[in-house]
């Protein structure tokens, strides 16, 4: 991947993430946050603009995710336990989802 990892084939600003995440590749470059958070800028603004990666959201802050109102909970590992408002269920979401920050 060395050749192919060139500021003639990618933007300068994801080379560091593609050159740590190529080191030790897992099987889903979806699992490498860094990675993620720099393509996602290269992403079409089809979605609206306030949404934000749920791991940029601060523990205790309320967010919407899929029309639903959750409030954000404990880290663990690569999801965080977040508790719904209305219903006080708990789910795991994972730190890629994209969510709309409410505070």
């Amino acid at each position: 991947m060395v050749p192919i990892l060139s500021e003639s084939v990618f933007p300068h600003d994801l080379l560091i993430p593609l050159r740590l995440h190529m080191k030790n590749p897992s099987s889903s470059s979806a699992r490498d946050l860094f990675l993620m958070k720099e393509m996602s800028k290269y992403d079409k603004k089809e979605s609206t603009a306030q949404e934000v990666f749920l791991s940029d959201v601060m523990p205790g802050n309320t967010f919407l995710l899929a029309g639903r109102k959750f409030k954000k909970g404990e880290t663990r590992r690569t999801r965080i336990l977040c508790e719904e408002v209305d219903t006080g269920k708990k789910f795991l979401v994972s730190t890629l989802a994209k969510v709309k920050p409410l505070d």
